[in-house]
């Protein structure tokens, strides 16, 4: 990791620690599991954080082993490209942020792509977050009808700085089938 930021080691992006941030990982192309080739991944993370946000592109290349229906394997191409952004609440509008992530990619014999959109609102006079997001994943850009699409509204409160709950409604479809659901989650941070 090159991290030339002022504060780098800061696990939250925050304003003011203004730089540019270099990931580069190997590692076994088969996530927790034995490598069954010689492969392994590399992958190259490239972020630059300004006082209103940050911005970056991410590149994985590699190959997975799969074991097919009868015992054969097969090794196929891994591979992803993307870009992302994010605007820190405030800076570019009161009380809003930003975000979103775009990416092209080749997994398991098939070309992938997805990307998301969203805006959050910041409360000044209490502890929540209201936010809406907008995100479509194609698995398979050779199959009909397997798009994923989702229009997601939600608010997140912090109980306590390290508890947040959060409840969220989704419009989604798979194809022409309806994905709708109803979340109530609550998370805490250690």
């Amino acid at each position: 990791m090159y991290d030339k930021r002022p504060k780098p080691h800061l696990t939250t992006p925050i304003p003011n620690n203004p730089g540019l941030r270099v990931d580069f990982t190997v590692h076994n192309g088969q996530y927790e599991k034995t490598d069954k080739n010689n492969n392994k991944n590399v992958g190259l993370d490239v972020e630059y954080f300004t006082n209103w946000g940050q911005f970056g592109a991410s590149w994985l290349d590699g190959k997975y082993t799969r074991t097919l229906t009868g015992g054969s394997t097969v090794t196929e191409p891994r591979k992803a490209f993307g870009l992302n952004f994010r605007a820190y609440p405030n800076m570019l509008v009161k009380g809003w942020g930003f975000q979103g992530e775009w990416i092209d990619g080749e997994w398991l014999g098939t070309d992938r792509d997805g990307w998301y959109g969203q805006a959050s609102y910041h409360f000044k006079s209490h502890p929540g977050v209201a936010y809406t997001r907008y995100e479509r994943f194609d698995p398979n850009d050779s199959a009909a009808k397997d798009d994923y699409k989702g229009l997601h509204l939600g608010y997140k409160y912090n109980l306590t700085p390290q508890d947040q709950l959060t409840l969220e409604y989704c419009d989604g479809e798979v194809g022409d089938k309806t994905a709708d659901d109803l979340i109530m989650q609550y998370q805490r941070s250690y």
